[in-house]
């Protein structure tokens, strides 16, 4: 599951930057350098600061996205919380704990279950049942 989340972010990335590049200044800078892939193309030391700038913002955008998302799967619920999202007691969780089927997260010697776990439990026993 993560390696789809990272080929996602990657494709984000390719597509921002290809945005921009095909729309620096009001410029088809694919077009251009398909119909002449030899030519050199001069800009003022500003104009490569604005692009620099706009790509470094883009990618900020795209990162702080893709962190904000990744932090939501990944946040820590109680073992009330798992009990009542996966429709089971606290004695199952615990029994689940110990062959390793749901594996708990201690924090300040209190047990916590990571969102993620739980989602990709509830949707495997999910499909068993369809």
């Amino acid at each position: 599951m993560r390696e789809l989340q990272y080929q996602w972010i990657l494709l984000a990335h390719v597509v921002f930057i290809n945005h921009l590049i095909v729309n620096f200044m009001g410029i088809e800078l694919n077009k251009v350098i398909k119909e002449h892939p030899n030519l050199i193309i001069q800009m003022t030391a500003g104009d490569l600061m604005d692009f620099a700038k706009e790509l470094l913002l883009g990618e900020k955008a795209i990162a702080l996205s893709m962190a904000e998302e990744l932090n939501a799967r990944d946040r820590l619920i109680t073992v009330e919380e798992a009990a009542k999202m996966l429709h089971v007691s606290k004695m199952t969780l615990y029994r689940w704990d110990k062959v390793g089927y749901l594996k708990k997260v201690l924090v300040g010697g209190k047990r916590f279950y990571r969102k993620n776990d739980i989602e990709e439990l509830y949707d495997s026993r999910l499909d068993r049942l369809l």
